[in-house]
């Protein structure tokens, strides 16, 4: 019968009673760093026995020792109190949650120096299986294992489907495995040697290699090597990310990236990139001259929570041309045309936050407002009196313009450049009740002024003055419509803004962009600068909702919509009438299934102004997605100029299908429907494993001309990427599918 014997290392106490041993055993589970030795340690075996004369405790038969940091089995364990020798034999396993797992035949160490020999043996490290004839723990608690197969195969031995032969790997629990002069083998087959191969279990380091064509860079392969650079203690972290790379039409490309996690300090990334460029690209804002061969990229980010309440952030980049992102960098480029550059400082309070900005574009190539500093201020809703509330957003700093230069003849004329100081602030008394608990009625009255020390009128500047009277009323009332519950609002909105009497459209000098005259959605809020137009007039919509009860009892919003439209009463030569119809709707029956619509018209001029519409829907083998922009609008030009934005029509979806565990297939497409031209079409193949995947990409995307007559030929690319699954990227370094672009 099986006896279980639980206490703080009950080996030897039941049998000699003596607390002694628990005191060796204590010590032996400090020198092994196996055991926590201040936390109760359970035994169990189905015999035990203590031999009073060596001082040798034999447990015999599903021997089991384990606490919450360590669980060993074995058929047969025995410890030598005298000298510390711990034997275990027979399908010997030894699990540490976080660590590892070992598991062999027979297992030898001493718990006194924390040195250990064991016979052929397999270890399941993070995601890798490590199979070694011998193994040898140091003092140090690092683990030697000698003629080692290692991979991240799930697969049994011998079916593994790839694995690095070496004779010698370091292993230090939780935190590395390091190998010297190994060969990568797959499918049986030696394909590569490896003179050395680190890999830390808590990160993404190690060699990348993505071979392909493009018609514009050639043949290329893209290389990266990742590698611990420093590990200190308190969690300082500092990992290196060399790049290699070679493209056949543009030549050689080098760079290095270091991405760091000073813990409490905060974490950020600095990249480096050079490219000999022997094709260089013609500039588009100076059609026919071309960019210099030195080509360079430098980009640094850091964040830092100095407390809870404070926090830094820094992001630069300094680029050798305009073109550089959009030829080395295209995904980056897909993201934003133009870099964001900002050193900023954040306090936020409970009830409002403050910080100081310097931001804008490094280089002379771009145009952009540059904000040298500018400090904010921002007041959420304070009671003032009983009823009435209070809240603002003030901000003042030195503002310059700048515009790069360009072919007038070709691109068109530069737009001016200019410089001030600017003082904005917005301030709303708001006195929110009830009309007999039914109609929320918010009366509200707001200034907004913003100086400026010179304007494009006069070096004497000025203050424009804007004031509005307003007041919005809603009511909600609920239901139920079958299974769902349904919530309706109706709401009204009534506002006048007299047009001001300094400072009018064209006068100020314009940094950010309006809020244009009909973005109805936010015309009445904080989040930008309201042109110098008057309303008076009213916007009426309702919003509904419907809900259902998911399985844990929460409230999941199926169906949310927003009908509004907006009423001019006609003042100051305005015309009175309807200005705008325009809804939003989103639909998700199911959690696999999203569509969203966004639609405005000019009920003025009668056409469309937006339609943004997507729709996305997934299956345990199907992934289908799609959707329409369409955007026409009016804004502020450089030059104080009211004007139609330029439309922006694009179709875009994409197609995903896994066959099996093992292979999958996907396409994505654009069309640019303004200009009747197919903007890129791509896909892929993979193949996957268990433990790698092999994803075979394409692409093309059709040559055209843009109005300053650059022409981009085709493109058309290609690329092999192999990836192990499994495998995490914690400090977010950009991979070779990132700088590859489709």
């Amino acid at each position: 019968m099986k006896k279980t014997i639980a206490a703080i290392i009950l080996l030897a106490w039941v049998a000699v009673g003596s607390v002694r041993a628990q005191h060796r055993m204590n010590e032996a589970a400090r020198n092994l760093g196996v055991f926590n030795p201040d936390e109760p340690v359970t035994v169990t075996a189905l015999k035990h026995d203590l031999d009073n004369q060596t001082g040798v405790w034999t447990g015999i038969g599903d021997v089991v020792i384990s606490n919450s940091s360590v669980v060993v089995r074995a058929d047969q364990i025995s410890l030598n109190q005298r000298t510390g020798d711990v034997q275990a034999v027979g399908h010997v396993r030894m699990v540490r949650p976080g660590f590892g797992e070992w598991t062999g035949e027979r297992m030898v160490f001493n718990h006194r120096t924390g040195a250990g020999l064991t016979d052929a043996s397999q270890v399941k490290a993070g995601r890798f299986t490590v199979l070694a004839e011998s193994s040898e723990r140091q003092p140090d608690g690092t683990v030697v294992f000698r003629e080692v197969k290692m991979t991240t195969c799930t697969n049994a031995p011998g079916f593994w489907h790839w694995h690095l032969a070496t004779g010698n790997v370091s292993y230090q629990p939780n935190r590395y495995l390091s190998a010297r002069h190994g060969s990568v083998w797959f499918m049986g087959v030696p394909i590569a040697y490896v003179p050395y191969w680190y890999r830390d279990l808590d990160s993404h380091y190690g060699v990348r290699l993505m071979p392909g064509y493009t018609s514009d860079w050639g043949v290329f392969a893209l290389g990266r090597y990742v590698y611990p650079y420093l590990s200190a203690p308190d969690g300082v972290d500092v990992t290196g990310q060399a790049r290699f790379d070679y493209r056949s039409k543009r030549g050689l490309g080098l760079g290095h990236d270091f991405t760091w996690d000073w813990g409490a300090l905060g974490k950020g990334q600095i990249e480096l990139y050079y490219a000999d460029d022997r094709d260089p690209d013609e500039r588009r804002a100076f059609p026919t001259t071309f960019t210099d061969n030195d080509r360079y990229r430098i980009a640094v980010e850091h964040e830092a929570d100095l407390t809870d309440k404070d926090r830094v952030f820094v992001k630069g980049q300094l680029l050798s041309d305009a073109e550089m992102l959009k030829t080395f960098f295209p995904s980056e480029h897909r993201r934003s045309v133009q870099p964001d550059n900002a050193l900023s400082y954040t306090h936020r309070e409970a009830d409002g936050a403050g910080g100081v900005t310097v931001s804008g574009p490094l280089d002379d190539f771009y145009d952009g407002v540059q904000r040298l500093p500018e400090a904010w201020l921002n007041i959420m809703p304070q009671l003032l009196f009983p009823g009435l509330y209070y809240e603002s957003q003030t901000r003042a700093g030195y503002l310059r313009r700048q515009t790069s230069p360009r072919d007038p003849i070709m691109v068109g004329p530069r737009p001016p450049e200019y410089a001030t100081f600017r003082a904005d602030t917005a301030q709303r008394l708001s006195l929110p009740f009830w009309v007999e608990d039914l109609v929320r009625v918010v009366p509200r009255a707001r200034y907004h002024g913003t100086y400026y020390n010179q304007s494009q009128v006069s070096d004497a500047g000025g203050v424009r003055n804007l004031f509005e009277l307003g007041a919005e009323a809603s009511v909600k009332g609920t239901g139920t419509l079958g299974i769902y519950r349904h919530v309706v609002e109706p709401y009204l909105d009534y506002s006048w803004m007299p047009r001001p009497q300094s400072l009018e459209d064209g006068e100020p000098y314009r940094f950010d962009r309006y809020d244009a005259v009909r973005e109805w959605r936010d015309l009445f809020g904080f989040d930008g600068l309201p042109s110098s137009r008057q309303w008076h007039g009213v916007r009426f919509g309702v919003r509904n909702a419907l809900q259902e009860r998911d399985p844990d009892g929460l409230n999941r919003t199926v169906v949310e919509s927003d009908l509004y439209s907006a009423y001019s009463l006609g003042t100051e030569g305005e015309p009175q009438g309807m200005q705008i119809v325009g809804g939003l709707l989103q639909v998700t029956p199911r959690k696999n299934l999203r569509f969203r619509s966004e639609v405005e018209v000019d009920a003025q001029d009668h056409e469309l102004r937006l339609a943004d519409n997507a729709l996305f829907w997934r299956t345990h083998n199907w992934e289908l997605s799609g959707g329409q922009l369409f955007r026409k609008s009016l804004a502020i030009d450089p030059f104080g100029i009211w004007a139609r934005e330029p439309t922006a029509h694009v179709l875009y979806g994409g197609v995903k299908h896994i066959f099996n565990t093992v292979w999958s297939v996907g396409t994505d497409v654009r069309y640019e429907c303004e200009l009747g031209r197919l903007q890129e079409i791509s896909g892929y193949v993979e193949y996957s494993l268990d433990c790698l995947a092999f994803q075979l990409r394409t692409g093309y995307e059709p040559g055209w001309t843009d109005v300053a007559g650059v022409t981009s030929d085709p493109n058309f690319k290609i690329g092999l990427v192999l990836r192990l699954i499994g495998v995490e990227n914690r400090f977010g370094l950009s991979d070779v599918n990132e700088d590859f672009g489709f």
